[in-house]
């Protein structure tokens, strides 16, 4: 069968759109996973720090998987599942740990 002129034009911006379209598909991989590695980028509130504190200081700092746990229910409105991991939670306790002053 041969293509006609209209057919290969049609056919080349078919491949140009599949191009920009896989193009388009790895650019958002590529975000979606930068932003797994940096964790959440809005600040915790006051009472999610709270709540983390307290719960390290129940179960410790070794013991992610029960923190993670026992401060998931106090999550602020509209926070991702993912907010509380065991990863960020450890994270931002390192953070708090940094940031606080110790009492004189």
């Amino acid at each position: 069968m041969r293509l006609t002129a209209q057919h290969r034009d049609v056919f080349e911006c078919c491949l140009h759109l599949k191009c920009v379209l896989l193009f388009i598909f790895c650019l958002f991989i590529l975000w979606t996973e930068h932003k797994l590695l940096l964790g959440p980028t809005e600040p915790w509130s006051v009472r999610e720090k709270l709540c983390l504190a307290s719960s390290v200081m129940k179960s410790g700092d070794q013991n992610w998987v029960s923190v993670s746990r026992a401060i998931k229910p106090f999550a602020e409105p509209g926070r991702p599942p993912d907010w509380f991991s065991q990863k960020h939670c450890a994270s931002q306790y390192s953070e708090l740990l940094e940031t606080t002053e110790a009492p004189k």
